[in-house]
C-alpha cells in the first residue's frame, strides 16, 4: 500500500515539475524577436510576416480563414508562432471559421485563447501550451498533442478521434462529451479530469493516471486500459462491473455514485 501511494505522489511532483519547465521555457519564447506586418489589400486585413514563418490568408469571399506555412526550398518548416494566430484571428467572424490542420505548431503557446469550433485535425501540438485554452467542439483528429500541456483545458465536445496523446498533462481538463476513439492516450495525466459522456472505444489508455477523474457515462468499450490507475474516480456500479478484469490498478478504490 506504501509503496504504491508513493509512486502516484512521485508521479503528480513529476508532472507539476514538467509544466514549470513548459511555462519557463514558453516566457522566453514569447520575448523572440517580432516581424513586420504586411497589408493584404483584397482581405483588408493585416498579417505577419518574420523569418519564421510567411503568412497566406484565403481568398476574398471565402468561407473560412485558412493558414499556410510557405517555406523556401533552401529553409526549415519553422513552427508558427502565438503571434501568428493572433492575427489570424483577427481577421475571421467567428472562430469555427479558422483552420489550421496540418500545420507545425509545435510548442506553441495558446494558453487561454478562444478557439471553438477551429479545425486543428492532423496539427503537430506536440509539446504545445494549451493550458487553459477553449477548444470546445473542436476538431482535432489526428492530431499530434504528445506531452502537450492541457491543464483546465476546454475540450467538451470536441472530435480528438485517433489523436495522439501520449503523456499529455490534462489535468482538471474538461473532455466531456469528447470523441476520443482510438485515440492514444497512453501514459496521460488525467487527474480530475472530466471525462463523462466520452467517447473512448478503441483507445489507448495504457498507464493513464484517473485518479479523482469523473468518468460517469464514458464509453470504453476495446479500449486497452492496463495499468490504468482509477483510484477515486467517479463512475457507476455497473460501469465498475464493466471494468473488472480490464487490468486496472485500484478499481476497488473507485468511488460509486448511486
Amino acid at each position: 500500500m506504501f509503496h504504491r501511494d508513493a509512486s502516484e505522489i512521485i508521479l503528480i511532483f513529476a508532472n507539476v515539475y514538467l509544466v514549470i519547465a513548459y511555462r519557463i521555457r514558453y516566457t522566453v519564447c514569447s520575448h523572440g524577436p517580432g516581424g513586420h506586418s504586411k497589408a493584404n489589400h483584397h482581405l483588408g486585413i493585416s498579417y505577419a510576416s518574420n523569418t519564421r514563418s510567411n503568412i497566406i490568408l484565403s481568398a476574398e469571399g471565402a468561407t473560412s480563414l485558412n493558414l499556410e506555412t510557405y517555406t523556401p526550398t533552401n529553409s526549415r518548416n519553422q513552427p508558427l508562432t502565438r503571434a501568428d494566430i493572433e492575427k489570424l484571428l483577427q481577421g475571421v467572424e467567428s472562430t469555427d471559421k479558422v483552420d489550421l490542420s496540418g500545420q507545425n505548431l509545435r510548442g506553441i503557446d495558446l494558453s487561454e485563447l478562444d478557439l471553438v469550433g477551429a479545425n486543428l485535425s492532423y496539427a503537430n501540438l506536440m509539446a504545445a501550451n494549451l493550458s487553459e485554452t477553449n477548444l470546445s467542439k473542436a476538431n482535432l483528429v489526428g492530431t499530434n498533442l504528445c506531452g502537450a500541456n492541457l491543464i483546465a483545458i476546454n475540450l467538451s465536445e470536441a472530435n480528438l478521434s485517433e489523436a495522439d496523446l501520449i503523456g499529455a498533462n490534462c489535468v482538471v481538463a474538461n473532455l466531456s462529451a469528447a470523441n476520443l476513439s482510438r485515440a492514444n492516450l497512453s501514459r496521460a495525466l488525467l487527474l480530475m479530469a472530466n471525462l463523462r459522456e466520452a467517447t473512448l472505444e478503441n483507445a489507448n489508455l495504457s498507464g493513464a493516471y484517473m485518479c479523482r477523474a469523473n468518468i460517469l457515462d464514458a464509453t470504453f468499450e476495446n479500449a486497452s486500459m492496463s495499468g490504468v490507475m482509477l483510484k477515486d474516480a467517479y463512475l457507476y456500479e455497473t460501469e465498475k462491473t464493466s471494468l473488472i478484469d480490464r487490468g486496472i490498478i485500484d478499481l476497488e478504490k473507485v468511488k460509486i455514485v448511486w
